[in-house]
C-alpha cells in the first residue's frame, strides 16, 4: 500500500535526506565498479561483493518501515538475510581451505533449497500475521472519500479479445486538520466504486498515513506465491537426494 501525506510542493527535502540519497548513490556506483573490476579476476570475489552490497540494501530497505510491518517488509528483510548467507558461501568458496570449499559446494544445492522454503513461508505465513497486526494497529474508523480509479491490473484474453482491467481506489481523507491520501491494496473490478463515492476505513491513530481497508488485503496472493516457492523447494529437494 502506498500512502502520502499531502504536503507543500515547494518544500525542499532534508539535508539528511539528501545526504542519505547522495551516500546511497555512490555506494551503488562503487559496488558496481568493484563487482566488475573483480569479475575480470575473480567471479567469487565478485559474488561476495554483489550478495553483500545487495543484502545490506535489502535489509536496510526492510528495517526502514518496520513500524509498519508488512509482508514486503519481510520480504526485503528475508532477502537480505539470503544473499548476506550467499555472500557468507561466496567467501568460503573463494578463501576458505580445501575442506570448508568442499562442504560449501555440497551444502550449496540444500541452502538454495532451504532459501526458497524460506521466502514460501514468509510469503505464506507472513502476509497472514502482518494482516492481522495491520488490523489491531488501524483502529481509528474514519470515512474516506474516492479521488481517482488507479489501473493496478490488465490483461488480454488472445481468444476472445477481451479485456480485463482492475483498479484500486486512491481516497484522501483528514485526521486532525491534515489531510492524507493512500490507495488499497487489492484489485477490483471498475462497478465496485466511483469517484467520489465515500467509504470507511481505518487508520493508525499515532501514525494516521498507516490506513487498512477492511475486506480488501492482499493476503490471497501471499498465499498462493507462498505456496508455489515452498513447493518448489520441496520437490527439488527430493529431487536432488533421489540421485
Amino acid at each position: 500500500m502506498r500512502k502520502v501525506i499531502m504536503k507543500d510542493p515547494n518544500k525542499k527535502q532534508s539535508p539528511a535526506s539528501i545526504i542519505g540519497g547522495i551516500l546511497f548513490l555512490i555506494a551503488f556506483i562503487g559496488s558496481i565498479i568493484a563487482m566488475y573490476i573483480a569479475s575480470q579476476t575473480d567471479t567469487y570475489l565478485c559474488l561476495v561483493i554483489a550478495f553483500g552490497f545487495f543484502g545490506f540494501m535489502f535489509l536496510l530497505a526492510g528495517f526502514q518501515h518496520i513500524k509498519r510491518l508488512n509482508v514486503g517488509n519481510l520480504v526485503f528483510l528475508t532477502v537480505g538475510l539470503e544473499a548476506l548467507i550467499g555472500m557468507f558461501v561466496a567467501y568460503r568458496l573463494r578463501y576458505g581451505d580445501v575442506g570448508q570449499k568442499d562442504r560449501m559446494l555440497e551444502a550449496a544445492p540444500n541452502l538454495g533449497c532451504l532459501g526458497c522454503a524460506l521466502f514460501g513461508l514468509v510469503l505464506l505465513f507472513g502476509g497472514i500475521i502482518t494482516h492481522r497486526l495491520k488490523e489491531k494497529r488501524c483502529s481509528q474508523e474514519i470515512t474516506a472519500q474516492v479521488i481517482e480509479k488507479v489501473v493496478t491490473f490488465t490483461s488480454t484474453n488472445n481468444m476472445t479479445h477481451k479485456t480485463q482491467t482492475r483498479y484500486a481506489p486512491r481516497v484522501k481523507y483528514e485526521w486532525f486538520g491534515n489531510e492524507y491520501e493512500t490507495q488499497a491494496e487489492v484489485r477490483q473490478s471498475e462497478q465496485d466504486f466511483e469517484i467520489g463515492d465515500t467509504m470507511t476505513i481505518y487508520i493508525n491513530p499515532e501514525d494516521p498515513e498507516d490506513a487498512y481497508f477492511p475486506g480488501r488485503s492482499a493476503v490471497g496472493g501471499s498465499l498462493i506465491f507462498g505456496i508455489i516457492f515452498l513447493a518448489a523447494a520441496v520437490l527439488v529437494y527430493v529431487l536432488l537426494h533421489m540421485q
